[in-house]
């Protein structure tokens, strides 16, 4: 209490609290100094660098490119489990070495379902992936395919047909 009686707040003067309000509007008087608003200013800099830099590099990853249908190539690596992830590494390094992991999981998933999927499930799976196939070819379009020569060896629409025939067989559907 004698804290407060000497700063005289309750008095009629209020020379206490005069203070208090003084002090109060020299703390939001004061500005910043012109050497940090220089380092404000090159952290930002930096940091418009480093997002500058992480846009610009781009890499290349995914199963490369073979004489198939452009849409089975992986345009991206594949996000998986931990599980499913160390599961198809292992397999691929210790029992199906001629495979790389893509193939053996594509290999496992046909032959799951051609072995717990009916007919008609069977042709309704093919009727939309082949729509997401058709969704996917319309920005990124089949290519042909070319010998060096510049003969066309297969047009887009026989090599889009070969892998839709090609995906009939492996799940057990007459190819058409």
């Amino acid at each position: 209490m004698a804290d407060i009686k000497n700063m005289s707040i309750f008095s009629n003067t209020a020379n206490g609290m005069e203070a208090i309000k003084k002090a109060s509007n020299n703390k939001n008087e004061i500005t910043p100094s012109p050497s940090i608003e220089k380092t404000n200013e090159i952290k930002r800099q930096m940091v418009v660098t480093k997002e500058k830099t992480k846009r610009t590099i781009k890499r290349t990853v995914g199963a490369p490119v073979k004489n198939l249908d452009r849409t089975h190539a992986s345009k991206q690596p594949i996000k998986l489990s931990a599980i499913l992830n160390s599961t198809s590494r292992s397999m691929v390094e210790k029992y199906e070495t001629k495979l790389n992991k893509d193939e053996l999981l594509r290999k496992a998933l046909d032959a799951y379902i051609k072995q717990n999927l009916t007919k008609e499930d069977k042709i309704d799976l093919l009727r939309d992936v082949t729509r997401d196939l058709n969704i996917f070819r319309e920005k990124n379009p089949t290519i042909e395919m070319i010998d060096e020569d510049g003969t066309v060896l297969k047009t887009a629409e026989e090599i889009e047909l070969e892998t839709e025939n090609e995906l009939r067989s492996r799940w057990g559907i007459e190819p058409r």
